[in-house]
């Protein structure tokens, strides 16, 4: 959990001027706590120390869990473009757009860092399994020592660190 500024759901444009000529410290945003394991899955554990990991791989990591999650949208959504909407426009096509638009960026994400990379990150951050879990899955089930969780979280910083340079975060 971590506490930080987000944007206000319930600020409207016109209120948020006038917060930010009234000299407020942060207008338009209001402080909240966020679950850090729900924006990228079991990375949030990989840190030093009980910390999270630095912020540039957080924010990859968080990226990739992003697009997963877009991808699967467009894909699981039915539209029926026959079928004329009710207050007569079209039907929009965002999400079809977004989830396709997610599926791209995920290919070039698996093409730069190879089919095993992608499952790695993909068994962490997308599947929620913290270092240990990650140590005994690489290890075929056997018990992992101390050195080979530490591999583990080394190997998995790399392969972030690999996106977070992609994504120019570093």
């Amino acid at each position: 959990m971590k506490v930080e500024w987000i944007d206000n759901p319930l600020t409207t444009y016109a209120q948020t001027i006038y917060e930010a000529e009234r000299g407020a410290v942060a207008p338009g945003r209001i402080m909240a706590t966020v679950n850090q394991r729900t924006l990228m899955g079991g990375f949030c554990r990989f840190g030093q120390r009980r910390k999270l990991p630095p912020p540039h791989l957080c924010r990859a990591a968080s990226r990739f869990r992003s697009l997963w999650e877009q991808a699967q949208l467009g894909g699981a959504k039915a539209i029926d473009p026959a079928v004329e909407a009710v207050d007569g426009g079209r039907g929009s096509f965002g999400a079809t757009e977004i989830g396709m638009d997610a599926r791209q960026q995920l290919n070039a994400i698996q093409r730069l860092i190879g089919p095993t990379d992608y499952r790695r990150i993909e068994y962490v951050i997308i599947r929620d399994h913290f270092p240990q879990s990650y140590a005994r899955w690489r290890q075929w089930g056997r018990h992992p020592n101390k050195a080979a969780i530490d591999r583990g979280k080394l190997e998995v910083w790399q392969i972030v660190d690999r996106l977070a340079v992609h994504w120019r975060f570093r």
